[in-house]
């Protein structure tokens, strides 16, 4: 009897503290959600054309490179160097790559390949990486 009593206490007080609750949460939600939505806007700016929609963009995809690097590793001799350009910006599925993401994919497809990165070079608008075959 007593455990029906206090379950019955403890229902009522978390639905008053839900009801209290509640709004200050949804509010907050809705303040992050707005903040996230300028700053994506801020990264990237309207006047850039959609990377997806411009066959000849002059960005490259992170496809395209990981693509490449598939076919150096099946063209390159064992113990050959290849230079493999990676440019700082890039895009992802049409929109612009984290560079962090960019680099992992990156080095995951090189590993996969069968290449090892030997030497790297970065200049801050790309970053030239010295790669042999295994």
């Amino acid at each position: 009897m007593l455990a029906d009593a206090e379950s019955g206490v403890l229902v009522r007080s978390f639905l008053i503290a839900l009801v209290v609750v509640a709004p200050f949460g949804w509010w907050q939600w809705r303040r992050v959600r707005a903040k996230r939505l300028e700053r994506d806007a801020e990264a990237a700016p309207a006047d850039e054309p959609d990377v997806a929609a411009t066959p000849g963009s002059e960005t490259p995809s992170v496809e395209a490179l990981v693509a490449r690097i598939s076919e150096l590793g099946d063209e390159t001799p064992s113990g050959e160097i290849d230079m493999i350009v990676v440019p700082s910006r890039m895009t992802m599925a049409g929109t612009p790559a984290e560079p962090a993401v960019a680099d992992a994919i990156v080095r995951d497809a090189l590993s996969r390949s069968g290449l090892d990165v030997v030497a790297e070079m970065d200049d801050g608008e790309s970053r030239v990486l010295e790669c042999r075959r295994r």
